[in-house]
């Protein structure tokens, strides 16, 4: 007899495959959902299994190795990519859709970039990885991705999902597919921009990597944002932390200009995550307020207020990234 647990989860699967279907994430056999059911079990739909058109016998529930327990037939060829995300990271629910916007414009080499607001802040920068097959046969990377950022990109395959609900994973895969919907429509509707021809920039001398969070990292961000001219009246301040370390500073912004302090106590805001983390942001893979968005970093403080302060700290943590720290 199914418990309560797999009853709500199949019904969230079959409502969510309906709705991808019905908004074109997906088409005929393509895609699959699943949810962890605790206890070293999920269910996840079957081979063959139209999202569009599920019914409560094409779930499967498998093991944490992706053998089935129960369910008629077999369970989806990309089990092992659900069972690894499962193993491997916090995912409570897997979205894997084939949103078609977004697979063109990544087939056609164009960078995907969110158009509002609210993309940018839920997306972050969305990693792309290589396919070979039509089905994941190495999860390895798909699962590093996913450490990243709660949804990636699988060139000429698809997008894969991840979130706390199934709910949430998908609405990720939805936002996704409206930014590169947005991204197309807006090439299109813009002139081409003719560009004279001229001599190739000289290539820059490359900057020496520098240690993270050293004093010769907040200098060097103390210098660049110097000459950005911040157009920002008043007292401002953001606590930042290192958490596997205890590292912990204070960026304090007076009428524009930046000044780095010891310590956290006298902020409202504190910012915190791994050194891991932390290089990952600089090194471009991560969006800081995508990765509190997502939980992969936290926030002591009021949401609203570091909302707030997002233009101006956005530039800051762009120029920021221009800096490179060392592995």
């Amino acid at each position: 007899m199914a418990t309560r647990a797999e009853d709500k989860a199949a019904q969230d699967i079959i409502s969510i495959g309906r709705t991808a279907y019905a908004k074109n994430l997906v088409a005929a056999r393509a895609g699959n959902l699943s949810i962890c059911l605790g206890a070293g079990r999920f269910m996840i739909t079957g081979q063959g299994a139209a999202l569009g058109f599920l019914s409560r016998r094409e779930l499967i529930i498998t093991d944490l190795d992706g053998r089935k327990k129960q369910g008629a037939g077999g369970p989806s060829f990309e089990t092992g990519l659900h069972s690894a995300l499962y193993r491997n990271s916090a995912a409570r629910a897997v979205v894997h859709l084939h949103p078609p916007f977004t697979l063109a414009l990544i087939d056609a080499q164009r960078v995907l970039k969110p158009v509002t607001f609210e993309a940018a802040l839920f997306l972050g920068t969305v990693p792309v990885i290589p396919q070979e097959a039509p089905n994941v046969i190495d999860p390895a990377p798909v699962v590093a991705a996913l450490s990243l950022n709660n949804i990636v990109i699988l060139k000429n395959h698809g997008v894969v999902s991840v979130g706390e609900t199934l709910r949430d994973a998908f609405f990720l895969a939805e936002l996704l597919e409206e930014s590169a919907r947005m991204n197309i429509f807006t090439s299109l509707l813009r002139k081409a921009e003719k560009k004279p021809a001229g001599r190739a920039p000289a290539a820059g001398k490359k900057e020496k990597p520098i240690a993270l969070f050293s004093k010769a990292h907040w200098l060097r961000l103390e210098a660049v944002l110097d000459r950005e001219r911040l157009q920002q009246p008043g007292l401002i301040s953001l606590a930042i932390k290192q958490s596997d370390t205890g590292m912990a500073y204070t960026l304090v912004f007076k009428d524009g200009k930046l000044s780095i302090r010891a310590g956290a106590e006298k902020s409202s805001l504190l910012l915190s995550g791994t050194g891991t983390v932390w290089r990952s942001i600089f090194k471009g893979l991560m969006d800081p307020f995508t990765a509190v968005i997502q939980q992969k970093m936290s926030l002591e403080g009021s949401m609203q207020e570091f909302l707030r302060l997002y233009p101006l700290l956005r530039t800051v943590f762009k120029v920021w990234q221009t800096i490179p720290v060392s592995t």
